[in-house]
């Protein structure tokens, strides 16, 4: 599958997966210019997967967005309409977990944990979808 003139937002991409997640997408094919939207709350690593990006595929255009999804889904949503006209894809990556170990985990953190997954991911999914209903398949 060809990613070619797609937009693509990457939440988490300040770090892991979703770090490595954008610059598959950034260099999923260096002929053209990718549109990658790099989504995050730590700025100092989103400037270091821009650079990673940049790397792999020199004409990849990049959005960076510093924020958190639990405060920010329409600024993420508008400012990558605003540079791009346009959302194909979503890679909603972005997560929290608890450190330790998983006997020291009390009901507060576990209710953060599961509030963050089953709340904000699934809206940020739900603020996209018509954006994705208005491109061609």
């Amino acid at each position: 599958m060809t990613y070619s003139g797609k937009v693509v937002i990457v939440t988490g991409a300040s770090s892991g997966i979703g770090a490595a997640t954008a610059e598959l997408f950034a260099k999923q094919d260096a002929n053209i210019r990718a549109k990658v939207v790099l989504v995050g709350r730590n700025e100092a690593n989103l400037t270091a997967t821009e650079a990673a990006c940049k790397a792999a595929n020199s004409s990849a255009e990049l959005l960076i967005i510093k924020a958190d999804i639990t405060l920010d889904a329409d600024r993420i949503i508008n400012t990558a309409i605003e540079k791009f006209g346009k959302l194909d894809v979503l890679v909603n990556n972005a997560g929290i977990l608890a450190g330790g170990n998983i006997l020291d985990i009390d009901v507060e953190q576990f209710d953060q944990i599961m509030h963050f997954q089953y709340t904000f991911v699934p809206i940020l999914s739900l603020n996209v979808a018509p954006y994705f209903l208005k491109t061609d398949p």
